[in-house]
């Protein structure tokens, strides 16, 4: 008998296309995790499963009930240009790495898509076990898997060396970053 079980969880993008990815040139892959854990789409059970409570360990969250939580998932679904993707240690029932792949149609480069990943976060007990390699990797073949024609981040300045070993690398001549905050 076949388990459908995966069928009736509600995942933010399908989780097919994690399964099509292509790891073969990468250092690192889902095949290299331990058993307990596991690389998959976020869900709209991880608001019991510590998914605010890790971002926390990035940015403030603020107060954001289930009835919210479970809104704003909808919103990003029916987007369909966000893959918030994580890794969850299912011993503990708990997500403890996400990562945000967010798309945008441009009509320059012959009306492609460009992406963007945002709030990167390993859960400080499972730090120095390269599962944000993985997170970024799995991200970084999405966005090729998704045809866009590049990938940009913003990040804090002492994760700039991090983030220059997993290919990223900042433009001289566009190397800044423009903000206007209204919530600080």
């Amino acid at each position: 008998m076949e388990n459908h079980s995966e069928e009736k969880i509600d995942y933010i993008y399908c989780s097919q296309v994690l399964k099509s990815l292509d790891y073969s040139n990468s250092v690192t892959s889902p095949a290299k995790l331990s058993k307990n854990l596991k690389l998959r789409p976020l869900q709209t059970d991880d608001y019991h499963k510590g998914y605010l409570e890790l971002l926390s360990q990035l940015t403030d969250v603020g107060t954001v009930d289930e009835k919210q939580f479970i809104e704003r998932f909808n919103q990003m679904k029916s987007d369909g240009k966000y893959y918030i993707t994580v890794i969850e240690d299912c011993d503990r029932n708990r997500v403890i790495c996400s990562a945000t792949l967010f798309t945008e149609y441009k009509f320059i480069h012959n009306a492609s898509k460009r992406a963007r990943i945002e709030d990167v976060v390993v859960d400080s007990d499972y730090r120095g076990q390269r599962l944000g390699h993985l997170i970024i990797e799995t991200l970084k073949l999405l966005a090729q898997k998704l045809d866009c024609y590049k990938l940009t981040l913003d990040c804090r300045d002492e994760m700039i060396g991090w983030y220059n070993k997993l290919g990223f690398i900042a433009i001289p001549t566009r190397a800044n970053m423009l903000t206007i905050r209204f919530i600080s």
